[in-house]
């Protein structure tokens, strides 16, 4: 499903989250609290504001992105 595969930032970049599974979502300090209660391929749904309209999504959470690193020597 197109809407299940979109990452949590992509959900919100045009919208106001105001929830996750119901809580209520203080800041991104909330949402990095929120979070820290799932594991990567939990199922929450978002809750947001788009347009005046309160919109709720089911994403699957995925891990963070690796990093590519360079490492000098010099």
């Amino acid at each position: 499903d197109a809407q299940e595969s979109r990452g949590l930032g992509d959900v919100y970049k045009r919208q106001l989250l105001v929830a996750i599974d119901g809580l209520k979502v203080e800041g991104a300090a909330g949402v990095e609290v929120l979070l820290g209660q799932y594991r990567v391929g939990d199922r929450v749904d978002v809750h947001v504001f788009r347009r005046d309209e309160l919109r709720v999504f089911t994403v699957k959470l995925s891990g963070p992105e690796a990093l590519d690193c360079v490492l000098a020597v010099g």
